[in-house]
């Protein structure tokens, strides 16, 4: 946790220079793309990933590893071929057309790397990686900010920073198990697929909905209040959502392997679920009292005073942030058990709170009051998310 934090400080220390070299019309540009590629890297990985640590053979879980990494690959050119097309067909010109199936291909291969490490402990390979990818992302985009680039610099920027964390990842990987990696062969692929069905069956619908409903705030801004106000909620997001995101998957990364071993060796993780708890709550505290506290105040002194309006969004979204950081690692729970129908259905109960949320703000004409309503509806999921694990963690 303490690797990834610093290395999101240096990206979210540099926004206030990022703030003052591209416009909110082109971090909403960015937030529109990027929405893109992750539904794309979800259908592509068929959720495979969630699977690497659950089999006690590690050919078995290589093989997965493998598949994901030829299945991203597959998607890649296929985006690639689409672009082309709406390129030849409407002459469109988007920056969107070589940014998502080359970001597609990079963030299924390093999800798929990212996975496997997990799985063997391998917490500084993780670390550096996730280090190589920020400080490459922040580096690049501060270089093409400062040449004027715009929108193209922020696609751009976050492209080269994939680059430079898969480069770090795979390097180790390969390094660590190329014998194994080689000696996987297509039968080999399959019948991992075989074994782990409930991944496109169940956990793949789960993740599409869980990613869908993350993205709705995107699609949802930019149709119904236009550019700015998307640009706004993106800045929101890109300093306060994404390093707590990741921070809290690192944290995650180290409760899947210890929670599942003990799963494994009695049947429960009360243990391992306890302590996470504590921990990640109290974590999770201070930074939700500041924002709710003076959230608009912080963001207008730290970005500037146009900034301010995505100091109101985190202040609605405080309590919201406070549950992702703090439940979502926990609720791997679910999947150790087994408990896949239970994650679809929990999933299908966070789209419709984002959906409700989004048509009292269609409805109010108030993009404050429709990020209001989505965030407390879907912190109470949270919380029924955090029971369902609470039981599951520590039935006998």
């Amino acid at each position: 946790m303490s690797g990834t934090a610093l290395a999101q400080a240096v990206p979210v220390l540099l926004s206030p220079v990022l703030t003052r070299l591209y416009s909110p019309e082109a971090y909403g540009a960015l937030a529109w793309s990027v929405s893109l590629v992750t539904v794309a890297v979800l259908l592509a990985g068929a959720a495979y990933d969630q699977a690497v640590s659950l089999p006690a053979d590690r050919a078995e879980a290589a093989a997965l590893v493998v598949g994901m990494v030829r299945l991203g690959a597959v998607a890649s050119v296929l985006l690639l071929a689409a672009g082309i097309g709406e390129f030849l067909l409407f002459n469109t010109r988007s920056h969107r057309l070589w940014f998502v199936p080359a970001a597609t291909g990079l963030t299924v291969i390093f999800n798929a790397c990212s996975a496997f490490a997990t799985r063997e402990a391998r917490f500084p390979t993780l670390v550096r990686a996730r280090v190589a990818l920020a400080l490459g992302t922040a580096a690049a985009t501060l270089g093409f900010g400062l040449g004027g680039a715009g929108e193209a610099g922020l696609l751009g920027g976050n492209l080269l920073g994939l680059v430079a964390g898969c480069a770090a990842i795979g390097t180790a990987t390969w390094r660590a198990d190329g014998p194994l990696l080689r000696a996987v062969g297509g039968p080999a692929i399959r019948a991992a697929w075989r074994t782990h069905r409930n991944c496109p069956l169940y956990l793949l619908p789960s993740s599409l909905l869980n990613t869908v409903t993350n993205q709705l705030p995107v699609w949802f801004l930019g149709r119904l209040f236009g550019a700015a106000p998307l640009g706004q909620y993106a800045l929101m997001n890109r300093v306060l959502g994404v390093p707590l995101g990741l921070v809290g998957s690192s944290v995650g990364d180290v409760f899947k392997s210890q929670a599942a071993a003990e799963f494994r060796a009695t049947g429960g993780c009360a243990r391992t679920f306890g302590r996470f708890a504590r921990g990640l709550g109290l974590a999770a505290l201070a930074p939700t009292l500041a924002l709710l506290v003076a959230g608009p105040d912080l963001f207008a002194f730290v970005f500037g005073e146009p900034w301010r309006t995505a100091g109101r969004y985190a202040q609605l979204l405080a309590v919201l942030f406070a549950f992702r950081f703090a439940v979502s690692p926990l609720s791997y729970v679910v999947i150790i058990a087994g408990r896949a129908r239970l994650d679809l259905i929990l999933q299908g109960l966070c789209l419709l709170a984002a959906v409700a949320g989004w048509a009292a703000g269609a409805v109010s004409g108030s993009a404050e009051t429709a990020l209001l309503v989505f965030g407390t509806l879907y912190s109470v999921v949270y919380l029924l998310y955090l029971g369902f694990s609470y039981r599951l963690a520590h039935r006998p």
